[in-house]
């Protein structure tokens, strides 16, 4: 036993030994190959690869290529920045705090989102400079915001011939599936495209200022940070949207810890049909002045509440209606509270069923069908009063 265990030793040694020889002289052979120009590994006689004819682009591939060409000129690159100084020097440096995207609504205006300038609007040391197509920085000033809208007007110190407006589409017609292009400024890196579809229509999304913002555009478009403010596209490269969010969804880490990671395929982006309503108020005015009754209402909770209480199927109570308002022109009635100490008691005004065709139910419904209207505008209410519907005309005042 012993004798076969030591055969079997020594025969697994001659092999070590016989394979290290032969790599020895495998080294010493490519050693004295190389010296006299004969390598076994490179090829001195390499050449690129011949290239494969493609053939002509795509007709989609071409439609891109050209809607890009023609839209991209009307893009920009929105950066807020402040003042700071230079370490051991005296000299003043513009540091960026933050960017976004932008657009050339006319040959004077840039348009992009509230949320991308807010910083210079609330605070009086940052400033916003625009980058063109041309790659050149030029100052800029916002002239106007709705934080309600998500909306801000930019004016460009530059010649109007430098600017390009952008095509204005519509937003009214669109349908699910529709193709489109966002061109924008992801993450600093300019002038980027990325295409998708219209994934939903008539979302909603939560303004800064806690206002609902309704008739949202869904896309899959990717959208990254930096697209903010930025176009949303229909094929024919007409605006139909401003980019303004991306959905984050919140995960857990394994340690317990909560993060929010960004969905790039469920983005969203304000209808070109508000856009073309407020930015022409926020030039004009700088702020908006929206068109409204002059008369308050309960917010949805109290409003349910109070219709149980009533027993009011359906409507939103008027709560007051302001003095010289509008609404006491037309002759609107609020809630009546009867101050008695032994009995008090609060007796139903009218309430507000429908504005033109638009039926109202809740504050939503209500802001949504005065979004479509302008201050000055006659509109047709339908109201419940004593317990019977009647019809009553209103001129639209601005609050």
């Amino acid at each position: 036993m012993n004798g076969s265990v030591g055969a079997g030793t020594g025969s697994w040694l001659r092999l070590a030994l016989a394979g290290a020889v032969a790599v020895s002289a495998g080294l010493l052979a490519w050693r004295v190959a190389s010296r006299y120009g004969f390598d076994p590994i490179h090829d001195a006689d390499a050449k690129p690869r011949a290239v494969t004819p493609r053939g002509d682009l795509g007709a989609d591939e071409i439609a891109n290529i050209e809607l890009f060409d023609r839209t991209a000129p009307s893009v920009v690159y929105v950066t807020t920045v402040v003042a700071g100084m230079r370490p051991f020097s005296r000299e003043v440096e513009w540091n960026p705090i933050g960017a976004g995207s932008g657009f050339v609504w006319d040959k004077n205006y840039v348009v992009t989102n509230y949320h991308v300038v807010r910083e210079v609007v609330e605070k009086p040391l940052p400033r916003v400079v625009v980058q063109l197509k041309d790659l050149a920085f030029h100052p800029a000033t916002v002239i106007g915001w709705s934080a309600d809208h998500d909306l801000a007007v930019l004016k460009v110190d530059v010649a109007p011939d430098k600017l390009k407006p952008i095509k204005v589409g519509r937003s009214d017609g669109l349908r699910v599936g529709q193709r489109t292009y966002v061109i924008g400024n992801p993450l600093g890196q300019d002038y980027t495209f990325t295409t998708g579809i219209i994934s939903a229509l008539d979302r909603q999304i939560r303004a800064l200022s806690n206002k609902m913002i309704e008739g949202v555009i869904q896309t899959d478009a990717a959208i990254y940070p930096g697209n903010s403010g930025g176009p949303l596209l229909d094929s024919a490269g007409r605006l139909i949207g401003v980019v303004t969010a991306v959905q984050a969804q919140e995960e857990t880490s394994r340690k317990g810890d909560r993060f929010a990671t960004r969905a790039a395929n469920i983005g969203f982006a304000i209808p070109v049909d508000l856009v073309n309503a407020v930015v022409p108020e926020l030039i004009k005015n700088g702020v908006i002045r929206r068109a409204g009754l002059g008369a308050s209402f309960p917010d949805d909770k109290r409003n349910m509440a109070m219709r149980r209480h009533f027993d009011v199927e359906n409507g939103i109570i008027i709560w007051e209606v302001a003095p010289k308002s509008a609404a006491a022109a037309a002759g609107l009635r609020g809630l009546r509270w009867i101050a008695d100490e032994d009995n008090p008691k609060v007796e139903l005004g009218d309430v507000l069923l429908a504005i033109g065709t638009a039926r109202i139910n809740g504050m939503r419904e209500l802001r949504a069908a005065l979004e479509q209207y302008a201050i000055g505008d006659t509109v047709s209410l339908k109201l419940l009063r004593d317990g019977k519907e009647i019809d009553v005309t209103v001129k639209l005042q601005g609050i």
